[in-house]
């Protein structure tokens, strides 16, 4: 498989301080990139650069003609409170047939349809994660840069929401994923990107991921238990 990204000595500053520096690190097509680390490091920013919308230092390309779905961290219903739409005149919005919605619903359990008529402020907050992760499925992406996308989302629906994402990756879509699910990591991942205060790593392989290199991580213990792998 070819590089789909490729960055070379990234450098992020916000106010003066460097968030993340001289980072280099690249990325296949079709794989699942996890970015792993406390808050506050830079992830989402990370995650900003890499879409171009922050400005940076450093090499960020991508191969050419992707076409991203994004869903970004920390959205509520209730940013949306003087918005009057429904779930439906969301989606239209976007001009796409309800039967696709519909059956990216049901691979993100969702199978009741009166949610289509509910207002979007009305949503419970795994409700309005998961049309918003429906919403950045439709385009048809072939690079999905996800922050913490089960925020909020029961266990059963994240492990059926996860297990869809690692299809999509089988097919050819490229994942770029913030999350502090270790399961998720050592179920899914084809590689991790470590950040922390002081520290930084890019791993090829999960299984180097331990409770010494957790604890350097996080800056505190990190407790391991066996996991399941596919």
């Amino acid at each position: 498989m070819q590089n789909i990204l490729e960055v070379k000595d990234l450098t992020i500053t916000i106010d003066k301080q460097e968030i993340i520096k001289n980072l280099t690190f690249n990325l296949k097509t079709g794989e699942i990139l996890t970015i792993l680390g406390p808050n506050g490091v830079g992830k989402s920013m990370l995650i900003k650069a890499l879409l171009k919308l922050i400005p940076y230092r450093g090499k960020i390309n991508w191969e050419k003609n992707i076409n991203f779905g994004y869903l970004p961290q920390g959205l509520t219903p209730f940013s949306l409170l003087n918005l009057p739409l429904s779930v439906s005149d969301f989606f239209q919005l976007k001009n796409t047939q309800t039967q696709k919605i519909k059956k990216i619903f049901t691979q993100l359990n969702i199978n009741d349809g009166s949610i289509f008529k509910k207002k979007i402020s009305a949503l419970s907050g795994g409700e309005f994660q998961k049309v918003l992760l429906t919403w950045s499925l439709l385009n048809n992406p072939n690079v999905l840069i996800l922050d913490e996308p089960t925020t909020g989302i029961d266990r059963s629906s994240q492990e059926k929401i996860y297990s869809y994402l690692h299809k999509l990756s089988k097919k050819g879509v490229t994942i770029i994923l913030v999350t502090h699910d270790l399961n998720v990591i050592y179920k899914y991942s084809s590689n991790v990107l470590c950040l922390s205060h002081n520290f930084k790593c890019v791993l090829p392989s999960i299984e180097k991921i331990d409770e010494k290199l957790l604890k350097k991580i996080y800056e505190k213990p990190i407790r391991l238990y066996n996991h399941n792998h596919e």
